[in-house]
């Protein structure tokens, strides 16, 4: 996909004697305003700023409004490179829960009653790494939250487009801000090409004022040569049709990867069903640590995410994430074979050595 539209840009070579604007090229802002409507973001081009990747969103925002002590909550378990951020600011860090609706808001609400947050930090849709999904619900009792307390919502929407079924996810929280409460990241390299280290950031009034100038110190703007060759994606058809297809592509692979599951994983594992977006959260009992099997598995050949790294607070040992995106369905269905056989070995060592433990 990627080096058909890198040969579709049709790229001026003169682009690479020039620096592009720090706020990001002019002509992409405005041709990603009806993707953006789509989701039910009103939004001008003023509002908008490319970012090099939302990664770097994710620091601009911390450096921007975060500093030594500040109060600010994620969501539990979390991205990792949001926590090492928000840790490198100084930031104090609480965490919230996430059940079958996502963050669970009225425990949030109890924590902003004795200390309230300077930032509440969410991935509301297809969240990385469980797959859950904010509630409509949910996203409403958020902003209301926010608003209420003065607290900025950083919304980080990486892989929204890429859901299983015939109905998209709820939109995000951003399409209910009315006063400004929400910083919105938009990741692409998800659905257009890893390799595209670009990304969107919305924020209204001084919000984008100071982002604006932050970038400015950061990098001096993101590469015009790859803000034009995206440029293409948005102003003809080129998206949709690209979006139903890997669709298509991601959820046999999610299909593949849960029919394993259900047919050898051992009976005491247990693990998400996600309606889009790139990873399966899997639990193992308790008492067992995935950083161990994730030894063995890298003696295989095999390599996941073991799930520690995702607790700011009081980490789990027993859970870890699969991303089943990157492999071929053959590697895939091969490696998920191979972790399943590990997975028997390694429960059934595990409770045979509980049971010879002396009492």
């Amino acid at each position: 996909m990627s080096k058909q539209f890198f040969q579709h840009a049709q790229l001026d070579s003169t682009l690479l004697t020039e620096y592009g604007p720090v706020q990001g090229d002019s002509k992409l802002r405005e041709a990603v305003l009806p993707y953006f409507r789509e989701k039910s973001i009103a939004v001008s081009p003023n509002e908008i700023m490319i970012l090099n990747g939302s990664q770097q969103g994710i620091d601009l925002v911390a450096s921007t409004f975060v500093g030594p002590g500040d109060c600010v909550v994620l969501e539990e378990p979390a991205y990792p490179c949001t926590i090492d951020v928000l840790r490198k600011r100084g930031a104090t860090v609480y965490t919230i829960p996430i059940d079958e609706e996502g963050m669970q808001v009225d425990r949030l609400a109890a924590l902003c009653d004795t200390r309230p947050p300077k930032l509440i930090y969410t991935n509301p849709t297809y969240q990385n790494p469980t797959g859950t999904v904010m509630s409509a619900r949910r996203r409403a009792q958020l902003l209301e939250l926010a608003q209420s307390y003065n607290a900025i919502i950083l919304e980080d929407d990486a892989t929204s487009d890429l859901y299983f079924g015939t109905k998209p996810p709820p939109p995000p929280i951003k399409s209910m801000d009315r006063h400004g409460h929400v910083i919105y990241l938009k990741g692409i390299s998800k659905f257009i090409s890893p390799g595209c280290r670009i990304g969107f950031l919305i924020a209204d009034g001084t919000f984008i004022t100071r982002l604006v100038s932050s970038k400015g110190i950061s990098d001096l703007g993101s590469p015009l040569i790859t803000q034009k060759a995206i440029l293409p994606f948005f102003t003809s058809n080129q998206l949709q049709k690209h979006l139903p297809v890997l669709r298509e592509k991601l959820k046999e692979r999610r299909d593949l990867v849960l029919q394993i599951l259900n047919r050898m994983a051992p009976k005491s594992v247990h693990w998400t069903k996600p309606e889009g977006g790139l990873n399966i959260w899997l639990s193992l009992p308790p008492a067992m640590n995935a950083d161990d099997l994730h030894t063995f598995a890298l003696k295989e050949g095999i390599s996941f995410l073991p799930g520690h790294v995702c607790f700011p607070t009081q980490q789990q040992y027993h859970h870890l994430r699969l991303s089943f995106s990157y492999l071929d369905m053959h590697s895939l269905e091969r490696s998920l074979i191979t972790l399943c056989r590990l997975l028997q070995d390694f429960t059934s060592s595990d409770q045979h050595s509980q049971r010879m433990m002396p009492m």
